[in-house]
């Protein structure tokens, strides 16, 4: 069996993460995750990431990160309020009165009378959820577009610099003497 090296491990995972990716794919795949992850397709999330990762091409990693903002902790207030939404924007007014609250009995005909309670909030709930899944793509591409550039950069401008010596710093950017003294004095001009 061939012994991988360190160079070897990081090529492979190069191309499974798709690393080499432009700033605007990678943040288009976080995107797209979060666009997912606040869809009213609810239990599809997983299966719809790596099926549009697939198509696209783009960063499972990503995607799959983008998805994760709906979690348990989220899953709740995601639903109720893009619910709320959907009623606002269809014109039916404050509607959180209006979800029947189950009643504790573990039965199928209680499960599906409570199911069957439901049936006027379904297009609110669809509305309201594709909005923020559409809102959600927008926020989340600037943001991540913004910050896997600043961070590009930063690492670019560190890589210049080589190890040991400060990162080439900007013209803008004002370097206090405390900054410098972190730092071993550069080698001798040979």
């Amino acid at each position: 069996m061939r012994k991988l090296t360190r160079q070897a491990l990081a090529n492979v995972a190069r191309r499974l993460l798709h690393t080499n990716d432009t700033p605007e794919r990678t943040a288009l795949a976080f995107a797209l995750g979060t666009g997912v992850g606040f869809s009213p397709f609810l239990f599809c999330h997983w299966g719809l990431a790596l099926l549009l990762s697939i198509i696209l091409r783009l960063n499972k990693v990503a995607v799959f990160a983008g998805t994760l903002v709906n979690n348990p902790w989220t899953y709740v207030p995601i639903l109720v309020g893009g619910t709320q939404l959907g009623a606002l924007m269809l014109g039916r007014g404050w509607i959180l009165e209006q979800i029947p609250r189950p009643e504790i009995a573990f039965s199928l005909h209680a499960a599906l009378l409570f199911l069957g309670s439901l049936k006027p909030l379904a297009f609110p709930f669809f509305v309201g959820n594709m909005t923020l899944s559409i809102l959600s793509f927008m926020v989340a591409y600037s943001l991540s577009l913004r910050f896997i550039r600043h961070r590009r950069a930063h690492h670019h401008r560190t890589a210049e610099a080589g190890p040991g010596h400060p990162p080439v710093v900007a013209s803008s950017q004002v370097v206090g003497a405390g900054d410098r003294a972190a730092y071993p004095p550069p080698p001798p001009a040979v």
